[in-house]
């Protein structure tokens, strides 16, 4: 059996306690309820959190209601481990969502971005994020995976590289060090939303 890398471990940990805090929140349980379909995105998805913690959800419904999304984050609100909550209406934009931002914290312990993306069924990016997150997982070898979740633990806090950049640089630049993520992000600077598929 092939032994773990510290940064799997990390990633393992980190995940752990993502799951443990959604659970605790009973976030899927309180969307599902009201009638929404919940799906994880992003890092939580993937299983390749490290030092950014974050845990991504995209909420589905019909139709945009502001009622049903107010009631339900009211609800996870109450929680007293949840510090701040930020509301963004993007239901005139193309995206036809409204985006909650939220932090949680244990006394004493390290905060987690909560995002919460409630998203109109059939709108332009409906399933997109799910898409790509499992076929991200489905390019990931050992040594390719372990080298995101290196870059990621490598890279300084100040230094805001997105998600995308890391798996891109990986799987198509061959992109193994911090150094070479540089110079790679510098010749393919991010413009926009990048919709590059893995």
């Amino acid at each position: 059996m092939d032994r773990e890398s510290p940064w799997q471990a990390m990633a393992r940990q980190a995940q752990a306690e993502a799951r443990t805090i959604v659970e605790e929140l009973d976030i899927e349980g309180c969307w599902r309820r009201a009638g929404a379909e919940i799906n994880a995105v992003g890092s939580y998805r993937t299983g390749l959190l490290v030092r950014h913690r974050d845990i991504d959800f995209h909420v589905y419904t019909p139709k945009l209601d502001l009622d049903l999304s107010f009631g339900v984050m009211a609800r996870l609100a109450r929680a007293p481990c949840l510090h701040s909550l930020h509301f963004v209406n993007g239901s005139l934009t193309e995206e036809r969502c409204l985006e909650w931002h939220a932090v949680w914290r244990r006394p004493g312990g390290e905060p987690w971005q909560i995002d919460i993306i409630h998203i109109e069924k059939g709108s332009a990016f409906d399933g997109y994020f799910e898409r790509f997150a499992d076929r991200l997982c489905s390019r990931l070898d050992a040594e390719s995976r372990d080298a995101v979740l290196r870059l990621k633990y490598e890279t300084p806090e100040a230094e805001a590289v997105h998600g995308i950049e890391y798996y891109q640089a990986v799987l198509e630049g061959g992109v193994r060090t911090l150094d070479q993520l540089r110079c790679w992000r510098r010749a393919h600077p991010l413009a926009g939303v990048n919709l590059w598929m893995p």
